[in-house]
């Protein structure tokens, strides 16, 4: 123990006892650690602070191991597992309820599948590029062909860096080329 743990001659804590600790934790340990806290409602502080402690008490009881007879070491870890299960069921039932889904196929109405819009876009990007033959099409060209084929500017952004990022079609010298052509 550091001389900065322990309690000074009288017995007495000093009053900044809650001092504030970094420490480096594995993102997965911290990710399960704020699931915990969002879980029970609780700070991620608290969480952290439980666990140090049911660390701390672990060690102790490991110095001195005491069990009941007939009592099964690591039982109540099972219950707490189980326990913790539970709530997490009755959480994602909770937030399924929260946004309007319930269980089995997800709701058929009127809108298209995630996605329609954008491969909408791809297609008829390439399509146009394709047209255009080996020559290419400059960006103004195609700009304009994407504005009389009615595609919103985010969408048929995102579907030309689509596009070029899976290597079909290429943008270079301010020109768009099918690539391969």
């Amino acid at each position: 123990m550091s001389a900065s743990d322990r309690a000074p001659e009288g017995g007495r804590r000093p009053a900044n006892a809650n001092a504030k600790v970094m420490l480096y934790v594995a993102p997965s340990v911290h990710k399960a650690m704020a699931q915990v806290a969002l879980d029970e409602d609780r700070s991620t502080s608290s969480v952290y602070v439980e666990a140090a402690q049911a660390f701390l008490e672990a060690r102790v009881k490991r110095a001195a191991p005491e069990h009941a007879a007939g009592v099964v070491p690591g039982a109540s870890t099972v219950t707490e597992l189980a326990e913790a299960i539970e709530r997490q069921g009755r959480r994602i039932e909770e937030l399924h309820a929260a946004i309007g889904l319930g269980r089995g196929a997800p709701p058929q109405g009127d809108r298209p599948p995630a996605g329609t819009k954008a491969a909408e876009a791809m297609r008829v990007i390439l399509g146009i590029v394709r047209a255009a033959g080996a020559p290419g099409l400059s960006s103004l060209h195609l700009g304009a062909a994407i504005r009389a084929a009615g595609l919103v500017p985010g969408t048929a952004e995102t579907a030309k860096a689509v596009l070029n990022g899976a290597g079909l079609v290429r943008f270079e010298g301010r020109r768009w080329y099918v690539d391969g052509a």
